[in-house]
């Protein structure tokens, strides 16, 4: 593929490219950092529900943080998979957005003063990932 430096249109890709690969790499961050609070003992079926009754319940279980690193990689994947949101099949756009609002309400929840989850190191690391996948998504949400 040759793209045209100066063109808007080779710009857009490139950029477009450019915040994907961003958006895997803090995806991949995230789901390791989450890896190390794992309990060995979690086991999950699904993971959109698990987070889903945290959130709703915010009763924090051993099978959360399965759960919420599960999210993070199905979210990675579908970045990788898919370059950018507005490439994402229609039919799978509505769960990618309810899987990120899903992440961000159980790390804001987990990183409460009065429910703390993560040292100090970790949730600079989770919240560069939140921000990442906020500002790209309102921007795809005014471009698109």
């Amino acid at each position: 593929m040759v793209l045209q430096v100066g063109s808007q249109a080779g710009f857009a890709m490139v950029f477009a490219l450019l915040v994907a690969a961003i958006l895997i790499a803090v995806s991949q961050q995230a789901a390791s950092l989450l890896d190390k609070y794992v309990s060995p003992n979690a086991v999950i079926a699904d993971a959109r529900e698990d987070v889903t009754t945290y959130v709703r319940t915010r009763e924090f279980t051993p099978n959360t943080m399965l759960a919420l690193r599960q999210l993070v990689n199905d979210i990675g994947s579908e970045t990788a998979l898919f370059g950018e949101l507005a490439k994402i099949p229609h039919d799978r756009v509505r769960n990618f957005r309810n899987d990120m609002y899903l992440v961000s309400e159980a790390l804001r929840l987990m990183q409460s003063r009065t429910n703390r989850k993560f040292s100090a190191g970790d949730t600079a690391i989770l919240t560069n990932y939140q921000e990442a996948y906020r500002q790209r998504h309102h921007g795809s949400s005014q471009a698109g």
